[in-house]
């Protein structure tokens, strides 16, 4: 079989990497999206998705606070956890940091879920960033269980439905340790014992959310000054919408968990929740694909980074002979790939070395140093220089008037397309000719390279970029600016300071009306004309996250009620007479309602110890009404005998739950 054959080497770029085409795509149909925040705002300070990744380590920040909060409240039993949060939403303050806890906790789901899209779409999470990628799902994945058991916790009718779906969950996959489970939580109710279950529930919520912070350290530890936080005005407004909403809106209250009722209707919510349907199926069809379905898209996303590119990025070189030691290519590398150490032999006192493990091929050190000391595969000074000069050279033969524009893969992805192939002739009468170039980063563009092509007769030159705190490569275009108007080094030589020599920061779908100065410019001064629009939208984004996560339920159907045989000791509630049979000796229990065999359970004599505990938890759902309920012990050997243990007349209602528990032969209560 044939091997398909290499992508050509782009011969006017060799540097230039092939964006995957379905990324391109997602980016593509989500920024109409975020340019609209862009629009009503008037500027692109305020739009949100600039800010996923800091404001979902903030909204995580508020979630531990008030959790903390919360819990100094919290009482260790059944009856007791249920009062404390009735009481405290009895309490102004109480109830608003409760519902604090809850709705920050559904909006970090939401921007927790945009920053790994974004993340996704810009092919941010190959190479040196695959540890970055796999704890975020790490995180995301631990942060399930969290809001279970959190919600697992109030011991009201939602947590006993948990309750029951873990139990059906632990049969499923577990063989029988569902009805340990259910029988143990049972007993240790009417025995005063239920304080270890919320001890347990407690202790995992906040053991599995200590883990998160651990992942968390992991996630951005590749990073140099990781910006953890958003800037102020987004954790005011953030965190003054949510506790509006939540003072107004409280989290409210269900009915008690109770082990004689069948939960009524609940709120669902599915962010956390989602599994109630599925696995309240009695088939286990429909739990069965979704945990499948969950475990294989996990695993399918972790393995994300190490799919093979159709461009493998290659990573940083240092030419240690032309290296002087000035060291802004290990202050400016943003992850961490560069540091300086001492020169072993002759030349400068220091020398940069790569960390190979933490570079993402960004091309930023190469802007950072003047002396061509640094490549990153094909991408260094020289290519660039000698590639804007040709294509320039060649652009003037049909012009006089040319535009050297240099921009970032991702608008060379997108906006700036069309004008990679050749130079864009005028619009009209006047304008210059736009020859385009483009980078990894506008922040792998030495001043140097904008010296010298403006210099080689370029009319103007522009670098257009991401916008400000959207760069693919965090800090290129903020290095780069910085680096044109002379206030970080290397610096502009100061003779072109006047030079017709600018940079835009744009959507990467602007690119066209960034090069025609059309673009729109971001208010000078913030009024707030600016904020209502952008918090307005927040208020109403929390409002639907509330109504969407309160989404009222049925998780059985009615009307029904339930009849419960169980047995903590099936040995001590068999008595002696076991021992008096064969080991191969069948031993039925039986639940016969109305005469017929509802509940069948079979053992083998010799399968059941009085030095071992063997426990029965077996229900069947029956329609509300009279029945009359028999439970039959029959054991069969040479002589076959039935014993009956009790009979009982019951007259269920809807959502009854009546336990027949055996504890020694002829007794139960």
């Amino acid at each position: 079989m044939s091997k398909s054959p290499a992508p050509e080497k782009n011969t006017k770029f060799p540097w230039k990497n092939n964006n995957a085409k379905f990324l391109v795509w997602l980016e593509k149909i989500t920024l109409p999206a975020e340019n609209f925040l862009t629009k009503i705002s008037g500027t692109q300070q305020l739009n949100i998705f600039y800010h996923t990744d800091t404001l979902s380590a903030f909204l995580w920040l508020i979630v531990a606070i008030s959790g903390l909060y919360v819990t100094l409240f919290y009482q260790f039993d059944f009856t007791g956890s249920y009062l404390a949060v009735e009481k405290m939403e009895s309490q102004f303050i109480a109830h608003t940091v409760r519902a604090v806890h809850r709705y920050a906790s559904g909006s970090a789901i939401i921007v927790t879920l945009l920053h790994a899209y974004r993340t996704f779409f810009m092919d941010r999470f190959r190479g040196a960033r695959w540890l970055a990628w796999v704890t975020g799902i790490a995180m995301f994945a631990v942060i399930w269980p969290i809001g279970v058991t959190g919600y697992w916790m109030i011991w009201d009718e939602r947590a006993q439905v948990i309750n029951d779906t873990f139990v059906s969950f632990l049969n499923r996959y577990f063989g029988a340790t569902g009805d340990a489970f259910a029988l143990k939580v049972i007993e240790l109710s009417t025995n005063d014992g239920s304080w270890q279950v919320m001890f347990w529930l407690l202790a995992i919520h906040i053991i599995l959310s200590l883990l998160v912070g651990l992942f968390f350290w992991w996630h951005i530890m590749r990073l140099k000054k990781a910006k953890i936080f958003p800037p102020q005005i987004w954790m005011i407004g953030t965190a003054v919408v949510i506790i509006l909403v939540s003072a107004f809106f409280p989290a409210g209250m269900l009915p008690p968990a109770s082990f004689e009722l069948i939960p009524g209707k609940i709120e669902l919510d599915p962010f956390f929740l989602f599994y109630f349907p599925m696995e309240l199926d009695p088939s286990g069809r429909a739990a069965n694909l979704l945990w499948g379905g969950a475990l294989a898209l996990v695993a399918i996303l972790t393995v994300f980074p190490w799919i093979k590119r159709r461009t493998k990025p290659v990573p940083v070189k240092v030419i240690a002979d032309a290296c002087i030691g000035c060291s802004l290519c290990a202050i400016d590398c943003p992850y961490n790939a560069l540091e300086m150490v001492e020169r072993e032999g002759q030349g400068s006192k220091l020398v940069a070395i790569e960390h190979l493990e933490n570079c993402v091929s960004c091309g930023i050190c190469v802007g950072s140093c003047e002396y061509n000391a640094i490549e990153v595969g094909e991408l260094n000074a020289l290519a660039m220089k000698e590639a804007s000069k040709l294509l320039l050279s060649e652009a003037k033969e049909k012009a006089e008037d040319v535009k050297v524009v240099f921009a970032c893969e991702r608008h060379a992805a997108h906006g700036a397309k069309p004008y990679l192939e050749a130079s864009a002739s005028p619009k009209q009468e006047g304008d210059p000719r736009i020859v385009t170039i483009p980078l990894p980063c506008v922040g792998a563009a030495p001043p140097s390279l904008v010296s010298e092509t403006y210099a080689a007769g370029a009319s103007e030159v522009q670098m257009i970029g991401c916008p400000p705190e959207d760069c693919a490569q965090r800090r290129g275009n903020a290095w780069t600016e910085g680096r044109l108007t002379r206030e970080r080094k290397p610096l502009l030589r100061s003779a072109f300071k006047d030079a017709p020599i600018s940079f835009d920061w744009q959507p990467p779908n602007l690119f066209k009306a960034a090069v025609e100065k059309t673009a729109r410019k971001d208010a000078s001064e913030l009024t707030w004309k600016n904020y209502l629009p952008v918090f307005g939208i927040l208020v109403v984004l929390l409002a639907m996250q509330i109504i969407f996560t309160n989404q009222p339920y049925s998780p059985y159907p009615e009307p029904q009620s339930k009849v419960q045989l169980l047995a903590h000791d099936l040995p001590k509630a068999l008595g002696a007479q076991v021992e008096q049979f064969d080991a191969n000796s069948q031993i039925s229990v039986n639940l016969l309602v109305d005469g017929e065999v509802a509940i069948e359970k079979n053992y083998k004599a010799g399968e059941i110890s009085p030095e071992d505990t063997h426990l029965l938890f077996e229900e069947v759902t029956l329609p509300p009404g009279e029945y009359h309920l028999e439970v039959q012990v029959a054991f069969e050997d040479a002589t076959p005998v039935k014993r009956t243990v009790t009979v009982r007349d019951v007259n269920l209602k809807d959502r009854d739950i009546y336990s027949i528990t055996l504890v020694a032969p002829g007794l139960t209560y």
